[in-house]
């Protein structure tokens, strides 16, 4: 896994390596989902897997607030204005923020409960001296599932995750 995790670290650009910093910083509760995800896990190749990041947070109120506080961070860092968003925006189920010029999706779990199953789990790594914590295989496996049964345009594609996360665990 040391050659895989190197290129799984090289694939952070400069701007998602402050996203986790910053995040680290504030000691947001977040977790690694998606198709970086995916890759992290080897359902993907890592070099051309998603143009985009995705993280899930944990929707207290004392994460909502830490969340909001670092993307302003983050924000502020890179000149751009967070469009109007309060901090119980981040505290509600299932909610959405993108920031758009770094092609990342912050979502906020459904409930603390679900984040929590997923957190317990979850794999930590370093991404050039950042903790990041990977949702497991297992709950990427359930979550993508449940996302290929939508109607979203990208179904195929997460049915196509599935299907090779379910290769990987079977293999082990």
């Amino acid at each position: 896994m040391t050659e895989q995790g190197l290129r799984f670290e090289d694939r952070f650009n400069e701007h998602e390596v402050m996203l986790l910093e910053v995040f680290n910083k504030h000691q947001v509760r977040f977790i690694l989902i998606g198709g970086v995800a995916a890759a992290y896990h080897g359902a993907r190749n890592i070099e051309n897997s998603t143009n985009d990041i995705d993280f899930l947070t944990s929707p207290t109120q004392s994460n909502a607030k830490k969340v909001h506080d670092a993307i302003s961070e983050i924000e502020s860092l890179a000149s751009v204005v967070v469009d109007g968003q309060h901090v119980e925006n981040f505290a509600k189920s299932k909610k959405r923020y993108i920031i758009h010029w770094m092609n990342c999706d912050v979502l906020t779990a459904s409930s603390e409960q679900e984040f929590e199953k997923f957190y317990y789990k979850a794999i930590s790594t370093k991404v050039k001296f950042q903790t990041l914590k990977v949702i497991s295989i297992e709950h990427l496996i359930e979550m993508k599932t449940t996302v290929a049964n939508s109607l979203d345009e990208q179904s195929e594609k997460h049915k196509t995750d599935v299907e090779e996360l379910n290769k990987i665990l079977s293999n082990r």
